[in-house]
């Protein structure tokens, strides 16, 4: 599940934060619940099976959505790449 510091960044950028409660809804809006719940997304790093457990982010790109895991290495990654997120807002 999702923990506290864990944060969500949409496409629209209007919502920062998941509740865990409201992470299946949002998943299934995003058209994404079916095929994280079978396993199929992956962290952009280490391209392990993201999981509830192991969800760390979810970054909006062009096409799609980029997931981070909560691996030491993954979280790393995703701060360093963190100064380019911007560029999807723009």
């Amino acid at each position: 599940m999702l923990k506290g510091g864990d944060f969500v960044i949409t496409k629209n950028d209007t919502i920062r934060a998941l509740y865990a409660d409201d992470f299946s809804k949002f998943m299934e809006e995003a058209g994404l619940l079916e095929i994280f719940e079978k396993g199929e997304l992956r962290c952009r790093h280490c391209s392990k099976a993201v999981t509830r457990d192991n969800l760390h982010a979810l970054i909006p790109t062009s096409e799609s959505w980029d997931m981070y895991c909560s691996e030491p290495n993954c979280v790393f990654k995703f701060a360093e790449e963190g100064r380019t997120f911007t560029d999807v807002f723009s």
